[in-house]
């Protein structure tokens, strides 16, 4: 597939799937070999992730804030809004909104998402829905983080 053709396939997927919740779609779009962070899940197991998602935010809608495309990989950055209506990571519903951010590299094989790299801010989202401060952290004993931190020693 041409570089253009990966790009309208990943935006199609978030604005399908997500956006639109049409879920048969991933059957389409989700190759049957599918890797998501090194888990094999194929279509049904992306099936499953993305219910848990929208189960615990129903109205949750993503943005895509950049899109950036070389070879068989997409990257797409991204913004996350929803309520936290339903169980998510073993916490009950709070009636929070919540808006968190995440940067999806996807590898893409014969016109279908074969791999998926996800890192997302999961501390800011958990933040949000009150399960974890700052302040919390230094209560439980943490040591207090230092002013400047140097990248390296010499």
């Amino acid at each position: 597939m041409a570089i253009a053709e990966n790009t309208t396939l990943v935006r199609r997927f978030y604005e399908e799937v997500i956006n639109s919740r049409a879920l048969d779609a991933i059957d389409g779009m989700v190759a049957t070999t599918f890797v998501h962070n090194g888990e094999a899940r194929g279509p049904s197991g992306q099936r499953q992730a993305i219910q848990e998602i929208l189960a615990a935010f129903p109205d949750v809608r993503v943005a895509i804030d950049d899109v950036v495309a070389e070879g068989d990989r997409v990257v797409a950055r991204q913004t996350w809004r929803g309520t936290h209506q339903g169980t998510f990571m073993g916490i009950a519903p709070t009636g929070r909104s919540a808006t968190w951010t995440g940067t999806a590299t996807l590898r893409l094989a014969d016109g279908q998402i074969a791999q998926a790299w996800v890192n997302e801010d999961d501390l800011g989202l958990l933040r949000q829905l009150g399960r974890w401060s700052r302040r919390e952290r230094l209560d439980n004993g943490a040591s207090r983080p230092r002013a400047t931190a140097p990248i390296c020693r010499s």
